[in-house]
Protein backbone atom coordinates (compact mmCIF):
# COMPACT_ATOMS: atom_id res chain seq x y z
CA UNK A 1 0.00 0.00 0.00
CA UNK A 2 0.92 3.32 -0.90
CA UNK A 3 1.95 5.51 1.94
CA UNK A 4 3.49 8.97 2.78
CA UNK A 5 6.02 7.77 5.34
CA UNK A 6 7.44 5.23 3.07
CA UNK A 7 10.61 6.95 1.36
CA UNK A 8 11.76 3.60 -1.01
CA UNK A 9 14.49 3.49 -3.93
CA UNK A 10 15.03 1.17 -7.04
CA UNK A 11 18.39 0.29 -8.49
CA UNK A 12 17.36 -0.07 -11.95
CA UNK A 13 20.70 -1.67 -13.77
CA UNK A 14 21.37 -1.05 -17.46
CA UNK A 15 24.51 -2.42 -19.93
CA UNK A 16 24.31 -6.86 -18.02
CA UNK A 17 24.34 -5.42 -14.74
CA UNK A 18 27.81 -2.83 -15.55
CA UNK A 19 25.79 0.08 -14.59
CA UNK A 20 22.63 1.68 -12.81
CA UNK A 21 20.81 4.49 -13.53
CA UNK A 22 20.94 8.03 -10.95
CA UNK A 23 18.71 10.97 -11.19
CA UNK A 24 20.31 14.76 -10.63
CA UNK A 25 18.70 16.29 -7.46
CA UNK A 26 19.46 19.02 -5.66
CA UNK A 27 21.16 17.56 -3.21
CA UNK A 28 23.11 14.94 -5.23
CA UNK A 29 22.52 12.24 -7.51
CA UNK A 30 19.94 9.51 -6.21
CA UNK A 31 18.28 6.45 -6.95
CA UNK A 32 14.75 6.58 -8.22
CA UNK A 33 12.39 6.92 -5.87
CA UNK A 34 9.08 5.80 -4.74
CA UNK A 35 6.45 5.07 -2.16
CA UNK A 36 5.49 1.86 -2.95
CA UNK A 37 6.59 -1.60 -0.94
CA UNK A 38 4.46 -3.95 -3.51
CA UNK A 39 6.38 -5.02 -6.53
CA UNK A 40 3.20 -4.34 -8.77
CA UNK A 41 2.94 -0.43 -6.91
CA UNK A 42 7.16 -0.21 -7.76
CA UNK A 43 6.94 -1.26 -11.37
CA UNK A 44 4.20 1.29 -12.07
CA UNK A 45 5.92 3.93 -10.45
CA UNK A 46 9.02 3.19 -12.70
CA UNK A 47 6.64 2.99 -15.48
CA UNK A 48 4.95 6.44 -14.62
CA UNK A 49 8.08 8.03 -13.79
CA UNK A 50 10.88 7.13 -16.24
CA UNK A 51 9.13 5.02 -18.85
CA UNK A 52 10.62 1.69 -17.80
CA UNK A 53 9.01 -1.68 -17.73
CA UNK A 54 10.84 -3.19 -14.46
CA UNK A 55 10.05 -6.50 -12.02
CA UNK A 56 11.08 -6.50 -8.71
CA UNK A 57 14.08 -8.66 -7.58
CA UNK A 58 14.39 -8.09 -3.88
CA UNK A 59 14.81 -5.80 -1.08
CA UNK A 60 18.67 -5.22 -0.65
CA UNK A 61 18.87 -2.79 2.07
CA UNK A 62 16.26 -1.75 4.84
CA UNK A 63 17.41 1.09 7.24
CA UNK A 64 14.11 0.97 9.62
CA UNK A 65 13.87 -2.85 10.38
CA UNK A 66 12.15 -2.82 13.45
CA UNK A 67 8.16 -3.39 14.05
CA UNK A 68 7.99 0.04 15.98
CA UNK A 69 8.86 2.68 13.30
CA UNK A 70 5.62 3.99 10.39
CA UNK A 71 8.53 5.37 8.20
CA UNK A 72 10.23 3.18 5.49
CA UNK A 73 13.83 3.40 3.68
CA UNK A 74 14.25 0.64 1.46
CA UNK A 75 16.04 -0.17 -1.80
CA UNK A 76 14.89 -2.72 -3.87
CA UNK A 77 16.75 -4.46 -6.80
CA UNK A 78 14.84 -4.23 -9.83
CA UNK A 79 15.03 -6.33 -13.18
CA UNK A 80 15.05 -3.90 -16.14
CA UNK A 81 13.00 -5.23 -19.14
CA UNK A 82 12.96 -1.87 -21.06
CA UNK A 83 17.00 -1.59 -21.46
CA UNK A 84 16.72 0.86 -24.78
CA UNK A 85 14.23 3.34 -23.22
CA UNK A 86 15.34 7.11 -23.41
CA UNK A 87 16.54 8.57 -19.97
CA UNK A 88 15.08 12.00 -18.45
CA UNK A 89 17.26 14.76 -18.82
CA UNK A 90 18.46 14.36 -15.39
CA UNK A 91 19.27 10.68 -15.61
CA UNK A 92 22.59 9.04 -15.91
CA UNK A 93 24.14 5.85 -16.09
CA UNK A 94 26.57 5.05 -13.49
CA UNK A 95 29.39 2.02 -13.22
CA UNK A 96 31.16 1.15 -10.08
CA UNK A 97 33.84 2.80 -10.50
CA UNK A 98 31.76 6.23 -11.65
CA UNK A 99 30.34 5.67 -7.93
CA UNK A 100 33.22 6.77 -5.79
CA UNK A 101 33.64 10.10 -7.63
CA UNK A 102 29.91 11.15 -7.47
CA UNK A 103 27.94 13.15 -4.71
CA UNK A 104 25.13 11.13 -3.64
CA UNK A 105 21.64 12.75 -1.77
CA UNK A 106 21.77 9.54 0.45
CA UNK A 107 25.12 8.68 1.81
CA UNK A 108 23.56 5.11 2.70
CA UNK A 109 22.94 4.40 -1.01
CA UNK A 110 27.04 4.39 -1.65
CA UNK A 111 27.02 1.40 0.18
CA UNK A 112 23.90 -0.42 -0.73
CA UNK A 113 24.78 -0.05 -4.27
CA UNK A 114 28.97 -0.97 -3.66
CA UNK A 115 27.25 -4.18 -2.28
CA UNK A 116 25.15 -4.34 -5.39
CA UNK A 117 27.34 -4.19 -7.78
CA UNK A 118 29.81 -6.60 -6.17
CA UNK A 119 26.46 -8.98 -5.97
CA UNK A 120 25.51 -8.91 -9.71
CA UNK A 121 27.44 -11.25 -10.56
CA UNK A 122 23.90 -13.39 -9.48
CA UNK A 123 24.02 -13.67 -5.98
CA UNK A 124 20.68 -12.29 -4.48
CA UNK A 125 20.79 -10.00 -1.88
CA UNK A 126 17.92 -10.21 1.30
CA UNK A 127 16.79 -6.82 3.08
CA UNK A 128 19.31 -6.02 5.62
Amino acid sequence: MTDAHNDNYSIIPFNELAQVLLLREDAGWTLPRHHGDDPEEINAAMYDQLGLTTTVLSCVYDRYQDEEREEQHRVYALENLSPSMPFPINARLVGRVELANLSLAVGDHRGVLETWFAEADGAVATCA
